[in-house]
């Protein structure tokens, strides 16, 4: 393999990669696939101005010998902000998304990049266009937890996207993030706690509902005993948003919600009185039975 690269044939093959012959294109497809995965080209190699473009066609390759070096090559690249940029206006992005549901070794480096795009303000509200929400969905249930817990950051940061939050509620993302609230992680649960408050905001009917379903609710409430403000207060905040789905309303009562509410209204730190504030007066807005619990749990002295 090193003897390809320093004899000079690497051009070659990537012109043949371009080749009318469909034969000698897949052996060109799979000769530089190998290289890439072997280790022979270096990293500068790959990233090169004559390289990249192979590179990234590889993704939409027919061959599937070749998208699965390609996408882990680029995988290691999307760390990097100018090499996201370089793969981005190349148009690798939509070849990305496509790979989410191949085979676990492909999908396994697809997500890697994706979650690397999904966390760059220039680039994630273009995963929607591209399909990508419903493939990260379903790898918030992968067993290997680098997938899921790529799947979750890209999912988290992409429900900062209005156009994500529908196609995230339509493909079950609600009650699959509420599910994983229930990881001892604290990363975990931040992401958790941020597409949760994303998505209850922007459609609290829908993701409302899907997350009663897994007994997210339940999941809420733990955090509130959580010993990190900032956790206190963005699940305080998803309680808020989540009580504008009547049927919350009640099971939020029934696990005994209002009195550890009431007990943040006195920490020190505003942010969590805020949203405390703020999600008592959404469980009381429109119940009489919520209201009276918030009154009979002390809340009215504090509030005052």
């Amino acid at each position: 393999a090193g003897a390809i690269v320093e004899s000079g044939c690497l051009q070659p093959v990537l012109e043949l990669l371009e080749h009318r012959n469909m034969e000698l294109k897949s052996y060109a497809a799979i000769t530089f696939g190998n290289l890439c995965a072997n280790g022979t080209l270096s990293p500068a190699q790959l990233q090169h101005p004559s390289v990249l473009p192979h590179l990234v066609s590889m993704l939409s390759s027919s061959n599937g010998l070749a998208k699965g070096p390609a996408v882990s090559a680029i995988a290691a690249m999307a760390g990097q902000p100018h090499l996201r940029a370089s793969v981005y206006d190349l148009g690798g992005l939509p070849g990305l998304v496509s790979l989410l549901h191949s085979d676990a070794d492909t999908s396994y480096h697809a997500v890697q990049a994706v979650a690397q795009f999904a966390a760059d303000e220039r680039y994630r509200a273009a995963l929607p266009g591209v399909g990508a929400m419903a493939p990260l969905t379903s790898l918030l249930s992968s067993h290997l937890p680098h997938v899921q817990h790529c799947a979750l950051s890209a999912v988290a940061n992409s429900s900062f996207v209005p156009s994500a939050v529908q196609p995230l509620c339509a493909a079950g993302a609600p009650a699959l993030v509420g599910q994983l609230l229930f990881n001892h992680d604290a990363a975990v649960q931040k992401m958790c706690l941020t597409a949760l408050c994303n998505l209850l905001a922007a459609e609290p009917a829908a993701a409302g509902a899907a997350l009663l379903q897994v007994g997210g609710h339940v999941a809420l409430q733990t955090q509130l005993s959580t010993p990190a403000p900032e956790v206190q207060s963005q699940a305080a905040m998803a309680i808020g948003h989540m009580s504008r789905h009547a049927p919350a309303v009640q099971a939020l009562l029934e696990v005994d919600t209002v009195p550890l509410l009431c007990g943040l209204l006195h920490s020190p730190v505003p942010s969590v009185q805020l949203q405390t504030v703020y999600a008592l007066g959404a469980l009381a807005a429109d119940d009489e039975g919520a209201a009276s619990a918030v009154v009979l749990a002390g809340a009215v002295a504090p509030l005052s």
